[in-house]
């Protein structure tokens, strides 16, 4: 096999899932500042499939081919000029950051920053539920500055950011609400919810008041926004991608008018934060929680069943 390539995901063009094939795709090299890692697996997120379907294509452009893969863990398996905090063969996990995909590879050169070590013990397949996790602490701990004894509630608590959000909440001293599908109530109430609720039951408006709500969906938060408490916070990580302009809008209209700001961030952790992952799973207050694992030869259709809805945690690719 040729030292210089090796397998990646790519597509050719936008579109549904099956625009995804398994090709050779030069090995990169990493540059000083990067870590080359030995990819071992990654999760599939919504970023994926929003970039793959062409739903943000004002970002990624009409260049092709191009790849996929936010996320990862793996070992180090060279380092670039500059680079003295890794050493090879570390376990890391990581994303590849805001300059693009490609972690759905063989390899992948990382900014050492965007890395951080995985804890002994933890399986690297498993792990890779959990760099998304993440989101979540900056979420409830710095952007929410979420206090013991508050109510918090979580809107899409099965997700990958939603099911860690219900465990830090939990951990967190709160008192935790989580909606989620009636399929996977029983799966948030693993997790440590004090109260779970069907969303397609109820309205908004019958799920009474609460200091934090942390939104994953993006959509109707008007209506979530107004079950803040006097002094609630609420913190989103998408917007309606049907009506982006809008609701942008909103979000950016939260900050001046009506009670309770609307705060909105994208996730983009570093190494403290990678650190501050790795000693919340050390100290038993977060788990991985994985669906189901795929081969990379099947990321197809991972993305297929993210788009189908109802997952319990993440769904993984393991590349072998």
């Amino acid at each position: 096999m040729d030292d210089h390539t090796m397998r990646a995901v790519l597509f050719d063009r936008y579109g549904g899932p099956e625009v995804l094939y398994v090709s050779r795709a030069p090995r990169p090299e990493p540059t000083p500042g990067e870590v080359l890692v030995r990819v071992r697996a990654f999760s599939v997120n919504g970023g994926d499939t929003a970039a793959r379907s062409g739903k943000v294509r004002l970002l990624t452009g009409r260049k092709f081919p191009q790849r996929v893969g936010l996320d990862l863990t793996g070992e180090v398996a060279a380092l670039g000029a500059g680079v003295t905090d890794f050493v090879v063969g570390d376990r890391v996990w990581g994303v590849v950051g805001r300059t693009g995909f490609g972690s759905a590879a063989e390899y992948v050169a990382v900014r050492a920053e965007r890395l951080g070590r995985v804890p002994d013990g933890l399986d690297l397949v498993e792990a890779a539920a959990l760099p998304v996790a993440t989101t979540a602490i900056t979420a409830l701990r710095d952007k929410a500055r979420l206090r013991p004894g508050e109510r918090l509630l979580v809107r899409g608590a099965a997700g990958g950011v939603g099911n860690a959000a219900v465990q830090l909440g939990r951990a967190y001293g709160a008192e935790v609400t989580a909606l989620a599908r009636a399929a996977n109530l029983d799966f948030v109430r693993t997790l440590g919810a004090h109260h779970v609720v069907d969303h397609r039951t109820v309205t908004p408006g019958e799920l009474g008041l609460f200091d934090v709500v942390l939104d994953t969906a993006g959509t109707d938060l008007r209506a979530f926004r107004r079950l803040l408490r006097p002094g609630g916070r609420m913190v989103t990580i998408a917007f309606d991608l049907t009506r982006p302009i809008a609701s942008l809008g909103y979000l950016a209209a939260s900050a001046v008018h009506g009670r309770g700001r609307v705060r909105f961030f994208s996730g983009n952790p570093r190494r403290a934060l990678f650190d501050d992952l790795a000693r919340e799973v050390a100290e038993g207050r977060l788990r991985p929680a994985v669906e189901r694992i795929f081969p990379l030869e099947e990321t197809a259709a991972a993305h297929r069943a993210l788009e189908a809805g109802g997952v319990r945690g993440k769904y993984v690719v393991r590349v072998d």
